[in-house]
């Protein structure tokens, strides 16, 4: 219990000893992968060090080259079901309340620390309750570990990435449509790819999915970017950039229409499984639409370039709110 609590004490981190809340929630998660471990916490140690290496720039998917493997190991040696269930849980809980060590190497602003307590509490009060299939392979684990792990921060209406990739074809496409050569050079001339953010919606968390919450994203991804000037952009992947929703379903066109106001360009993607489960989820008028063969969903790629995005940011700043 102690070593999971440590951050609490006098070695503490500065963003931690500064935040009665951070630490509070913080020292709840510990309590609860102490409660719902099958084994002894010590054993995340391993699990923990394979994933410091936040600033790689990877895909959503990517766990890294040691987590996976040390996380099969460890299921292995329990039962099936419930005990990998616990262990699971346990595991996001220990990595989540030791969060407040790791969050002032990553510069965040002001705004995006107030907001982690809170996602910490939403996260405790998910992993209190068991949740079929919660390991590898499920979307809600993936995205626990990145955000315990201090790769995904909360920022308004969506979480973001600190370090995403784009493949080689990607960033020469962004390079063409973006009219920034420089990006597609210095992708020859440097053999790791550029780091970018990248937003994602958190199911579990829509209140702030609504115009004053994705502007409030933007506004953070500029104060995060003034942080971390390695940074060349925001990079997202979804089917309500798609232009056809201006007509389709016009409240929400503002997730398009603002970041192209602010230089942002889009590039027409694919139809896939996901953009239709997505885009027909929760609407009716999509959903008819989609089986009357009168509407597909379209996924687009919305490019958002730093130097782009900090001028929207300063102009928005001028406007009287």
């Amino acid at each position: 219990m102690e070593a999971t609590r440590a951050f609490a004490a006098t070695d503490a981190a500065p963003a931690a000893r500064g935040s009665g809340e951070l630490v509070r929630t913080g020292e709840a998660l510990a309590d609860l992968a102490q409660a719902l471990a099958p084994v002894d916490v010590e054993v995340f140690a391993p699990l923990e060090d394979s994933l410091s290496d936040w600033r790689t720039p990877r895909i959503a998917a990517d766990l890294g080259p040691r987590f996976p493997a040390l996380l099969a190991a460890a299921e292995r040696s329990l039962g099936r079901g419930p005990e990998r269930n616990a262990f699971n849980r346990a595991l996001v809980a220990h990595l989540a309340s030791r969060l407040p060590l790791r969050l002032d190497a990553r510069r965040l602003p002001t705004d995006v620390v107030e907001r982690v307590p809170p996602a910490l509490e939403r996260l405790r009060a998910f992993l209190s309750e068991p949740r079929n299939g919660y390991g590898l392979g499920d979307e809600y684990f993936l995205r626990d570990v990145r955000f315990a792990a201090g790769w995904t921060v909360p920022c308004g209406s969506e979480v973001i990435d600190l370090r995403a990739r784009v493949s080689l074809p990607a960033s020469f496409q962004i390079a063409l449509r973006a009219r920034a050569p420089r990006l597609a050079l210095r992708r020859l001339l440097v053999s790791e790819p550029d780091p970018w953010f990248a937003p994602h919606t958190e199911s579990r968390h829509l209140d702030e999915f609504n115009e004053t919450g994705w502007e409030t994203t933007y506004r953070n991804v500029a104060s995060l970017l003034r942080r971390h000037t390695d940074v060349v952009g925001v990079v997202g992947y979804s089917w309500f950039y798609d232009p056809a929703l201006e007509l389709i379903s016009p409240r929400l066109a503002y997730l398009r229409r603002g970041p192209l106001a602010g230089g942002a360009v889009f590039i027409r993607g694919h139809t896939t499984e996901f953009d239709v489960r997505n885009a027909t989820a929760k609407s009716r008028t999509r959903r008819q639409l989609y089986r009357a063969a009168e509407y597909t969903p379209v996924g687009y790629k919305m490019v958002w370039l730093r130097d782009d995005i900090l001028r929207w940011a300063e102009g928005a700043a001028r406007v009287p709110r």
